[in-house]
């Protein structure tokens, strides 16, 4: 009667253990998994300052974590490559607008955002050897080629 008794209580107590188990095993799945679709830094151009206030979460991680937390499509990108990165870093510029709405509101007074990216390796950008008309486009190519250059420095400039 008293080892039927005892039988009874371990297994209830180890039911117990099984739930609170499956339950930290849910929080932590839903938790892990609504992290994974955080948003990003920059939703908008106007955000791109954002990026300067948290310069040190980027810095000497590679320009694909920092590309990965702006949201708005890079229109405008060009690159000066440095020979050595001790003397001028080379750097990277994007902007949100194409490379006519730049001129057309420069002639009006006014800048577009620009975020510049400088980065510690030396890279190759020659716009002779880049697609015509497209010279001035950021694209998957140029992100899986420059991706794993290091940040070593952000400025932000531009209101538009």
């Amino acid at each position: 009667m008293v080892l039927k008794y005892i039988i009874r209580l371990i297994a209830y107590k180890i039911n117990n253990v099984k739930r609170i188990l499956n339950f930290f095993t849910i929080t932590f799945l839903v938790f892990s998994t609504s992290s994974c679709y955080s948003q990003q830094m920059v939703q908008t151009n106007i955000d791109a300052k954002k990026l300067k206030m948290n310069e040190q979460q980027f810095i000497n991680k590679s320009l694909k974590i920092l590309l990965s937390e702006i949201k708005p499509k890079i229109k405008n990108a060009s690159g000066d490559p440095s020979v050595n990165w001790k003397v001028r870093p080379g750097f990277f510029r994007f902007q949100f607008v194409m490379q006519q709405q730049n001129d057309s509101l420069k002639a009006v007074g006014k800048m577009p955002v620009t975020i510049l990216v400088y980065v510690k390796e030396n890279f190759d950008w020659d716009f002779k050897k880049r697609e015509k008309r497209n010279e001035f486009s950021w694209t998957k190519k140029d992100e899986e080629k420059y991706g794993n250059l290091t940040v070593i420095g952000l400025r932000i400039y531009g209101e538009y």
